[in-house]
């Protein structure tokens, strides 16, 4: 909501920001912390974090889990928009040994190989610790 309220624009009819009331940035914070310790922890004890490959490639979640965790520590420690460009961005710069880990799910493309499950699992723990 807080994307939309901030950089949608209207196509037809008001504008966002008339229509959905000031988000303070604090509340946006610990409603990704929240996602990340409720829904992202689980997959650290899971047999199939990143799920059986019926719905969606196996290959595919893990770039997006990759993509995601940037997400997360960017959202962490910075205000304005996370998308994925900018948060993969200042995640590499800020922490360089993920480098190619982040360089690999953003040029993943479907009938692509990510196999990255051990180093995808590895970042998402250090984010968990790092955002805590």
């Amino acid at each position: 909501v807080y994307a939309l309220r901030e950089y949608g624009i209207a196509l037809l009819g008001p504008e966002p920001k008339s229509l959905i009331p000031p988000i303070k940035m604090k509340d946006v914070r610990e409603v990704s912390s929240n996602d990340l310790h409720n829904k992202w922890k689980k997959k650290l004890d899971s047999p199939e974090p990143f799920g059986d490959g019926k719905h969606w490639s196996i290959d595919l979640m893990q770039a997006y889990s990759v993509l995601t965790m940037c997400r997360k520590l960017y959202r962490a420690k910075n205000d304005g928009s996370d998308s994925k460009r900018i948060s993969s961005k200042w995640t590499k710069e800020n922490y360089p040994g993920w480098k190619d880990l982040i360089e690999k799910a953003e040029n993943w493309r479907m009938g692509l190989t990510m196999d990255a499950h051990d180093e995808v699992l590895d970042f998402i723990r250090f984010t968990l610790k790092d955002v805590s």
